[in-house]
């Protein structure tokens, strides 16, 4: 499924680098801020028994050499195949025109436990998410891995700092880089868990300077 990776502004904290993904197939999307922590997602619920109601359905099809509508419950009747051709550009095959084997391949490799689930009316269901809000942490390794993620409250947020105090604490010899953010008298600031330096994150901000501040590099 294609999507468009994108910055956008943050509704909750107008921060101008909030990553987005948005899925333009099925309209859903999530959105990121890597400085407030705040979260957003709107997915349709899927039904992976309604799905197995279709693959019988399908499969039933099959047998009585209805392909065609198996194609059109399965939701497999926009797929084509390009040829080459000779003459110039290839040639796009509808699958109306494949060949009967090739249209049982493609409805057999349905995904069919991500069909989408509808309400009493027929409408499709969906499921929006918000969370976080208050700070947001990354912890990055000497090789590169590493994890990164959101506060759901301020006590959450303040746990987690304290535990990786502690952890600092008891591993000195440690070459990672943890970092958290938090918001102090209405300033966005990130913090060096390792220094406990303080990089101020205004709305507005030079992206490549933000680029290593996510990445926990700060320049003295």
């Amino acid at each position: 499924m294609g999507s468009v990776q994108s910055d956008v502004v943050c509704p909750k904290c107008n921060f101008e680098y909030a990553w987005s993904d948005y899925y333009y197939k099925s309209g859903e999307g999530y959105m990121f801020c890597n400085r407030c922590g705040f979260s957003h997602s709107a997915e349709i619920v899927r039904d992976p028994v309604y799905g197995k109601k279709i693959k019988a359905q399908a499969e039933e099809l099959i047998k009585q050499g209805n392909l065609n509508e198996a194609l059109k419950i399965t939701g497999n009747m926009g797929w084509t195949r390009s040829v080459p051709n000779p003459d110039g550009e290839p040639i796009d095959i509808p699958i109306i025109k494949w060949t009967d084997e090739e249209k049982i391949n493609r409805i057999m490799d349905t995904s069919f436990n991500r069909f989408f689930k509808k309400d009493e009316k027929g409408n499709t269901v969906w499921e929006v998410k918000k969370s976080g809000g208050y700070g947001a942490f990354s912890e990055l390794s000497s090789r590169g891995g590493g994890t990164c993620g959101h506060f759901e409250n301020k006590w959450s947020a303040r746990k987690y700092r304290k535990r990786v105090k502690q952890y600092l604490k008891k591993n000195k010899k440690f070459k990672g880089r943890i970092t958290s953010t938090t918001k102090i008298n209405g300033i966005w600031y990130m913090i060096d868990l390792k220094t406990q330096k303080r990089y101020e994150i205004p709305d507005k901000l030079d992206y490549d300077l933000w680029m290593k501040y996510r990445g926990g590099i700060f320049d003295d």
